[in-house]
């Protein structure tokens, strides 16, 4: 009977079949829309998002070289594929890889390559962020101050001014002001190095002033680390003054401003600054220490202040390192001849 049914509708039977055909088809293809390929998507970016979390574990321990290769896997072989956010974070990550191994020496990194990278990352940086445009804008300024660090190359500062200007530029005090405080003071960072790499063409007011800019607009209870940061910076830049004259006027004064510093970067609140501080401010007291007389009548007053600022080195050293600061103390924390004796009025 089914087979006289078929032999007299047979257009019938066919469209039917068709009919069951398309209908199995379009099933089919519903599912694989809907199920395998979101399924298959799925897989992928957890792929790809297991792929980022390693890189970025290498990359929180410092393990720059292994870092970089996993991200460079992951920029080269996703293209297309990566949220914007994920490729600005990793191109902005390899950046600092690229900075971070040409420092210290290691074949794989580049400033140039690293400078790159950061300025790629910018462009997928919204424009309506600009602390983070400027925070990497600060790091383009900060490779090249380290290239000119490594090469003693004038013009890599003054490549690095103009991204610090940039960065700058985009952003406002009312955006953040601690953040536009510190780009002040790597501002300030930058003419100082001018002034240590060429002091006749480079006087250090510029750097002061960008310092006192800096801490004018983040105040120490307002941006605690960027204030203190700058003072720090202060003193250091005192420090290289007095490599120029007037000594003994230029360290004090870098203690009076390292002597700030720990009143912003208490021992509560900031240990790791304090540590650091104190061992800085250790140093300048050694510096202070090996001082000449400053004439014959001075010898006996002299001999005082050794033995003050040597006191005063290793109470600095001995505090930092009760905290786990482990600098090279040289000979300062060990027991030294001289006897130790209570503080003596300032000169």
């Amino acid at each position: 009977m089914i087979g006289k049914f078929l032999g007299r509708f047979p257009g019938i039977v066919t469209m039917f079949i068709l009919g069951v055909l398309a209908i199995s088809f379009w099933a089919a293809t519903v599912y694989v829309e809907t199920v395998v390929r979101p399924r298959e998507a799925a897989a992928r970016e957890a792929m790809i998002a297991r792929e980022i979390a390693r890189a970025d574990t290498l990359f929180a321990r410092s393990k720059y070289e292994t870092a970089l290769s996993e991200y460079e896997y992951v920029l080269d072989g996703f293209v297309g594929e990566l949220a914007a956010e994920a490729e600005r974070r990793m191109r902005d990550h390899v950046g600092t890889c690229l900075v971070e191994l040409a420092a210290a020496g290691n074949g794989k990194g580049s400033f140039e390559r690293g400078v790159e990278s950061y300025r790629a990352a910018l462009t997928v940086v919204p424009e309506a962020a600009p602390v983070m445009r400027s925070a990497i804008l600060y790091r383009v300024g900060g490779a090249r101050m380290a290239q000119s660090r490594m090469t003693g190359d004038a013009a890599h500062v003054a490549s690095a001014i103009s991204a610090f200007e940039e960065g700058l530029a985009v952003l406002s005090v009312e955006h953040d002001a601690g953040f536009y405080g510190n780009g002040l003071r790597l501002m300030g960072n930058a003419h100082r190095r001018l002034h240590e790499l060429d002091p006749e063409r480079h006087s250090m007011d510029a750097a002061m002033h960008h310092y006192d800019e800096a801490l004018r607009i983040a105040g120490p209870v307002e941006e605690p680390i960027a204030h203190g940061d700058t003072l720090a910076d202060v003193a250091r830049a005192h420090v290289l003054l007095a490599e120029q004259g007037y000594r003994h006027r230029q360290l004090q004064k870098a203690v009076k401003s390292y002597e700030q510093v720990l009143k912003v970067f208490t021992v509560e609140e900031f240990p790791a600054r304090h540590a650091a501080t104190h061992k800085e401010l250790g140093d300048t007291y050694m510096v202070m220490s090996e001082l000449a007389p400053r004439n014959r009548s001075d010898r006996a007053a002299h001999t005082q202040r050794v033995i003050r600022y040597q006191n005063k080195a290793k109470q600095s050293y001995r505090i930092a390192k009760s905290f786990g600061f482990e600098p090279g103390f040289d000979a300062a924390v060990a027991e030294q001849e001289t006897p130790v004796v209570a503080d003596e009025k300032k000169d």
